[in-house]
């Protein structure tokens, strides 16, 4: 699937992943999806079109090129912050140093 606790965790472990939205999700989980595919992080297939060739040719493709799947994994933890808390801390603190 592709909620936001998912990617969340996909983006702090830096793990690639094959992303199968919730179809029943007003489209959230494919915008969530989206992100991380835009970001060559993961791939991203719709569940009313998802066949056993299509998941057995990503998970091929995958393990042909190991070196291309951490790639992955590495955007993965780029294009998703994994620091939020720090990143809040700093602004707060940006914005006490103007007041």
């Amino acid at each position: 699937r592709a909620g936001s606790a998912t990617l969340h965790e996909l983006s702090y472990f830096s793990k690639p992943a094959i992303l199968i939205p919730y179809p029943h999700a007003n489209a959230h989980q494919v915008r969530n999806a989206r992100v991380l595919v835009d970001g060559e992080a993961a791939w991203m297939l719709e569940e009313a079109e998802c066949t056993l060739d299509q998941m057995r040719g990503l998970i091929d493709q995958a393990a042909a090129d190991p070196a291309a799947l951490r790639g992955m994994g590495a955007r993965c933890s780029q294009v998703l912050k994994t620091d939020g808390a720090n990143a809040l801390v700093d602004l707060v603190e940006d914005l006490d140093g103007k007041s």
